[in-house]
């Protein structure tokens, strides 16, 4: 052992098996382990996604880009100053780290920190060690962080978001690609070079760039909108994470890193299953195309396998201590070696010794800038970051540069904001990344409408509260004809980046009786009447209100614009929007300052603009645009009176291939018809078609009425893979529901659907109806299929297993109750009740895990069998 490095004496640690059986274990061997470490480069430089964007290219001072890298590579949690712009970003937090990471990955990283993590800011704090010594203190070290299993929190189902049994082993794959191709991933990471996107960047600049020279651009000043953006690695994520581990870290990543690096996209659970299976899809291609049996989805879990403990990993590298033993050095280690300082561990902290920044020789050699052996640790570093670095520490006792502009920027740079946003003429999105920016269902409305907004004087525009909304992901989303997401980043940017903006933009933060004469608001109710004239005769053209707009508008909807922007911006910009926004689509209405309209306020342009704020700050209270009424008044909601109504459309919770059906009654459903399955149910109004029908681009379609109840997270009916086994979500509900058959639907003469499809050779006619005005009666009938095949189509009856049970997903729930065997309840208030037309009683099998049941109830289909479901809520 090293003398630098004490390893403490063991004390006896308790290894619960139950503890030891959940544990992760590692996804690769120790073969393809070593043949990674040999190909990537050993000294491949610290990733710091500003610093190579703009600080490597002189785009910014050389101060302001070693103060990036020196809060990025946390040298201030051991070198304390009072400088905020050196402030640490900090490491993930590590309560729960044995319940997301690999313990063999946690070895081979500590053991080699830039071998199996291409880019980390987090240094070598091993590389003194000689080799034997360091694969003690990695092995110490992964054995005591692989028994930090704090219980991850539970994530709170809803009616309209339930979150499925064991969710992160239900991810499609493709819309796993599709997701992470559209809602920002790509804005950082690299996309898939075989991705098709629906539009292309072609913008006049864009094809600028194609015909100019290097040194043409830089002429010109635009090297650095020309140049290739680099991507934030991902590494080897099936070496690191299990895939219930990246499906949790992906749907909150804020709670593992709260420096908002990685921002959350508010994602839904199954969201983040998706894009965690295709993440790791990526990585198992290959081991899939090796194995000869099993589904894609299968071999996806069989990599990722999360059910065997640590032990299994280490065991091998253990040598004469116990598991608790060196679990227990490991706890040593990881005081004596300051990792707390970076790393928030509870009951594991303790005060660095250290000195402080403003107290560092720069040049020192033997500082962990050096090359020497005996650094205390080693950063990848290159010498053009080193000398940034070198430049910001001779700073450091005598700080300049700290005003709002410049900590701004500070801040933009650490959130890698300008990946998205341009401010200023630096940033925005990269030259070859705007194709993956798109709109929902490829609408042109150029790149104002496709790509995130420039923050140029947007503290000036958007009102401190607003702001703050938008920063930490409060229902603040506008832009729903954009794939791409708006993240959270926690409070911490909340907090501050507000009022810097507006400083920085020198806000007008007047009331609107200043910015307004105060004779204007003596008119009263007249005002906002006359505003709503106005904005008949423009903003209807291209904006909802309300979420009511004129057929064919896509554009961001007007309701809360008064509690969004400031009243002297939104003067200001009506009046020349040109003037305010460069290249903006907004047209002008008062053309050389006059108004089109001169009866209105005697023609007045800044009275006018008055008007139309008074109208839009209380449109919750006044009725809509006249042009707007005129088009509702064509009754594009459906009203079921006499029978029901079939409205196929995309929904939010029932996919692209949804079938709305609506009943006299007042309770209706909607069927997703490629997944199969009984998605949601609601009561009261039934649902608007006008985004059906005549909007090309419209959002996906939401029930009008109330208690949108969710029903069927999976495939109705599916067969266990072994029924022996203990029952889980994955077995009894294949992702993919790849035997499961729709074949269409049928009317009866009252106009009730029957829906037609076929699980693994039985033959299932489902039909749903109202029962009473609070639930949903289903009737299912299941036959065995003699014979089927079409052209191209291999017999389902000849995809059949040999057993003869059918499981029917009746119910799930994380407080799932089984009443008695006919009968059971969630949390949700879904009461769901069968009857069965066979003599013996249906077997209730509840398909546990942490994180709920499901009610799975065998059926004997070697004779037909008839269901009733009923369902209340």
């Amino acid at each position: 052992m090293h003398p630098a490095v004490n390893m403490p004496s063991p004390r006896p640690v308790v290894v619960l098996a139950l503890l030891v059986w959940l544990l992760p274990q590692v996804a690769s061997s120790q073969d393809s382990r070593a043949r990674r470490a040999a190909t990537l480069p050993v000294d491949a430089p610290a990733f710091v996604p500003g610093f190579e964007r703009f600080g490597r290219h002189a785009d910014i001072d050389s101060i302001a880009s070693g103060r990036l890298l020196i809060s990025e590579l946390s040298c201030g949690a051991c070198h304390a100053t009072d400088v905020p712009d050196l402030q640490p970003k900090g490491g993930p937090r590590l309560e729960s780290v044995g319940e997301r990471l690999q313990a063999d990955w946690l070895y081979d990283y500590l053991n080699s920190s830039h071998a199996p993590q291409h880019g980390t800011t987090m240094p070598n704090v091993l590389s003194k060690l000689d080799r034997n010594s360091r694969q003690d203190v990695a092995l110490a070290l992964a054995a005591f962080l692989a028994t930090q299993r704090k219980p991850l929190p539970e994530i709170k189902a809803t009616g309209a978001i339930p979150v499925p049994l064991e969710f992160w082993k239900l991810g499609d794959v493709q819309r796993g690609t599709e997701l992470f191709h559209q809602v920002g991933c790509v804005a950082c990471h690299a996309p898939d070079p075989d991705y098709e996107t629906v539009v292309e960047s072609n913008s006049a600049l864009d094809e600028l760039f194609e015909e100019l020279s290097t040194e043409e651009l830089e002429e010109m000043g635009l090297a650095s909108a020309a140049r290739k953006v680099d991507s934030v690695p991902l590494g080897e994520l099936g070496n690191k994470y299990s895939l219930r581990g990246l499906a949790r870290f992906l749907h909150d990543p804020l709670s593992v890193r709260p420096s908002g690096r990685m921002p959350g996209f508010k994602l839904l659970p199954s969201d983040a299953a998706d894009i965690a299976s295709y993440l790791l899809s990526r990585e198992s291609t290959s081991a899939s195309e090796t194995s000869s049996s099993g589904s894609p989805a299968e071999q996806l879990g069989v990599l990722h396998s999360e059910t065997e403990g640590y032990e299994q990993a280490l065991a091998g590298r253990m040598k004469t201590q116990t598991l608790g033993e060196l679990a227990e050095q490991g706890r040593g280690l990881f005081a004596s070696m300051n990792c707390n300082q970076c790393h928030a561990l509870s009951g594991e902290e303790t005060a660095t010794t250290l000195p402080p920044m403003e107290q560092l020789d720069s040049q020192s050699a033997v500082g962990c800038l050096s090359d020497s052996p005996t650094r205390s640790v080693r950063f990848s570093l290159d010498a053009v970051q080193v000398g940034a670095i070198r430049t910001a520490l001779a700073d450091a006792a005598t700080p300049r540069g700290l005003e709002p502009p410049s900590r701004l920027q500070h801040l933009l740079l650490q959130r890698n904001c300008y990946a998205c946003h341009e401010r200023e003429e630096l940033g925005g999105v990269g030259r070859f990344r705007k194709p993956f920016f798109e709109t929902v269902a490829g609408i042109d409305l150029g790149d104002e409408g496709r790509l995130p907004p420039p923050l140029t004087n947007v503290g000036r525009k958007l009102q401190l509260s607003w702001l703050k909304k938008v920063l930490l992901g409060q229902n603040a989303d506008i832009r729903k004809h954009m794939h791409i997401r708006m993240p959270a980043f926690g409070a911490e940017l909340a907090d501050e980046l507000p009022q810097l903006l507006a400083t920085s933009d020198e806000v007008d933060s007047a009331p609107e009786s200043a910015v307004w004469d105060s004779t204007l608001w003596d008119l009263g109710a007249t005002l906002p009447q006359v505003g709503r004239e106005l904005v008949d005769n423009g903003c209807v053209q291209c904006h909802p209100f309300r979420g009511y707009a004129l057929p064919g508008v896509v554009g961001v909807d007007l309701q809360g614009i008064a509690n969004r922007v400031q009243p002297s911006w939104f003067s200001e910009f009506i009046e020349n929007p040109g003037l305010v926004k460069k290249q903006t689509r907004m047209p002008t209405f008062f053309p050389k300052g006059k108004s089109q309209q001169p009866h209105l306020l005697g023609g007045n342009v800044h009275s006018q603009i008055g008007a139309i704020w008074s109208y839009l700050r209380d449109l919750d209270k006044q009725p809509l645009p006249e042009k707007i009424s005129a088009a509702r008044a064509e009754n594009y909601e459906l009203k079921p009176t006499d029978r029901p109504i079939l409205l196929r459309t995309f929904m939010k919770d029932a996919g692209t291939h949804a079938l709305a059906v609506g009943f006299p009654a007042g309770v209706h459903f909607a069927f997703d018809t490629e997944r199969v399955r009984l998605a949601n149910a609601w009561r009261g109004r039934f649902i608007d078609a006008q985004g059906t029908w005549f909007i090309r681009f419209a959002p996906l379609a939401e029930p009008l009425g109330d208690r949108v109840q969710a029903i069927q997270f999976g495939a109705p009916f599916a067969r266990p893979k072994d029924e022996s086994a203990s029952w889980s979500a994955d077995q009894l509900w294949p992702p993919h529901g790849s035997r499961i058959h729709f074949r269409g639907y049928r009317l009866d003469e009252g106009g009730i659907p029957t829906f037609l499809y076929e699980v693994d050779g039985i033959g299932i006619e489902d039909r749903i109806e109202p029962h009473g005005q609070q639930g949903l009666l289903r009737t299912l009938s299941l036959r065995p299929v003699t014979s089927h095949a079409s052209v191209g189509e291999e017999s389902a009856a000849a995809e059949a297993p040999e057993t003869d049970r059918l499981w029917f997903n009746a119910n799930y729930g994380h407080d799932l109750q089984i009443l008695n065997a006919f009968e059971s309840k969630n949390e949700l208030g879904l009461r769901v009740r069968l009857e069965v037309s066979s003599s013996d009683l249906p077997v209730s099998v509840r398909a546990a895990s942490d994180d709920g049941a499901v009610w799975a109830v065998p059926l004997d289909v070697k004779q037909p069998i008839d269901l009733k479901v009923e369902y209340q809520w």
